[in-house]
């Protein structure tokens, strides 16, 4: 529960003090290669990011050549920066951990 807390908190902050996202910040009628976020959102709560983790939709970043939407997940794995990767054109998700060095 005191990590739940804190995570709000710092998103708050973020907010407030205006952080720069890796991706961009969520608006009304946002798109993807024509495809609008609702339908990303729709494809994440279907699959296994919502299962292991809690998907961050306010941090995304539209990758237009392989036509797929990253958002960003609170899941914490040593190494890793996990992220909910959708095909925008099957409109399914999964999980991308992203890791670097080893894994044990």
């Amino acid at each position: 529960m005191k990590r739940i807390i804190t995570i709000c908190m710092l998103i708050s902050l973020m907010f407030i003090v205006g952080c720069d996202y890796p991706g961009e910040k969520i608006e009304m009628g946002v798109k993807c290669n024509g495809v609008p976020y609702k339908y990303a959102i729709e494809a994440v709560e279907n699959s296994e990011c919502v299962e292991e983790g809690k998907a961050l939709y306010d941090i995304y970043t539209c990758n237009e050549n392989t036509n797929t939407m990253w958002i960003d997940l609170d899941l914490e794995k040593d190494g890793c920066n996990p992220a909910c990767v959708v095909d925008l054109e099957t409109r399914t998700a999964e999980i991308n951990w992203m890791c670097t060095g080893d894994i044990e």
